[in-house]
């Protein structure tokens, strides 16, 4: 998700705090998103694992 804002501010002295001020939380934003993608990526390799484990499991004799 990409979000775009134009901002304008009338005190150039605060300009560049607003700057980093919004870097840094869509900094903070980016990190929680690949941290659930993370997430949701093991679980899914887990539950491969498991159903190969009983499929091969269920084949031997």
């Amino acid at each position: 998700m990409i979000i775009s804002c134009t901002v304008e501010v009338s005190d150039k002295r605060c300009k560049d705090a607003w700057i980093s001020a919004f870097a840094d939380y869509q900094s903070t934003q980016a990190q929680k998103i690949a941290l659930v993608a993370s997430n949701e990526q093991a679980t899914a390799q887990a539950e491969l694992d498991h159903y190969i484990a009983d499929q091969s499991s269920g084949c031997m004799v």
